[in-house]
């Protein structure tokens, strides 16, 4: 009976944390005080939309990840809580008139000036963790699917370093030298969401253009319902 229960003790102990979702995580920011009603969806949209977190049920990507080890080594005060906080609180101060605009700006414009010498003394650095960031986040978030040809390698984006275009290719090539064509512009990222055909949709974000997803296949069958706007939900599984 001891053992019986110093198992389930342990086992409870070491499930993991569930992970926040963007309700839950909007609570957490009201409850350490970061952030406003009008701001806090905002933030996380933002951070989905550049590529740091992913998922309805959120998850750090590797590109958000290796982001947060570079700013703790060589910048840490950027991403203190702290410092979020204070500035919040200066401008309930500027609304209550405990304090006056040209106050918190001079003091802002002190601490930002004093942050911005810090990373300029490590921005070579930085850059170099984040181009190696950029290029591992790229690698693991490129792979549509199984090769639809020869199903041995992985069908990915590909950028060519001659033209420059962008591609989907199979990585076993020469051996296997299928290829399909994508949009030359916009941010692109591949959803769980499949097609009517069984290729992955891959979401796409252009400048002065909603979102919207693509099936890539070219010999689609469905020609009709190829393209559709995005959603929420696209934005946040992808």
């Amino acid at each position: 009976e001891v053992v019986q229960q110093k198992t389930q003790f342990e086992n409870k102990n070491t499930k993991p944390p569930s992970r926040y979702t963007s309700a839950s995580i909007i609570k957490e920011l009201e409850k350490r005080g970061l952030g406003t009603k009008s701001t806090r969806a905002q933030v996380i949209d933002t951070l989905q939309q550049r590529g740091y977190i992913k998922g309805t049920s959120i998850e750090v990507t590797t590109l958000g990840m290796e982001v947060i080890k570079a700013l703790e080594k060589y910048a840490p005060e950027i991403l203190a809580e702290s410092l979020t906080r204070h500035f919040e609180d200066d401008m309930e101060l500027i609304r209550e008139r405990q304090k006056t605009k040209e106050e918190v700006y001079v003091e802002a414009k002190n601490i930002l000036v004093n942050l911005l010498n810090q990373f300029n003394l490590h921005k070579a650095d930085i850059g170099k963790a984040l181009a190696v960031a950029v290029k591992q986040a790229f690698r693991a978030e490129t792979v549509l699917m199984p090769c639809p040809k020869c199903g041995k390698g992985d069908f990915n984006v590909i950028i060519s370093k001659k033209s420059g275009k962008r591609f989907l290719a199979c990585n076993k090539y020469p051996d296997c030298k299928t290829t399909w064509s994508l949009p030359q512009q916009g941010l692109l990222k591949i959803l769980q969401e499949k097609h009517t055909c069984g290729t992955p949709f891959i979401h796409i974000i252009k400048k002065g253009r909603k979102p919207w997803k693509l099936c890539p296949n070219p010999t689609c069958p469905d020609k009709e319902q190829v393209q559709a706007p995005a959603t929420k939900t696209d934005i946040k599984t992808s």
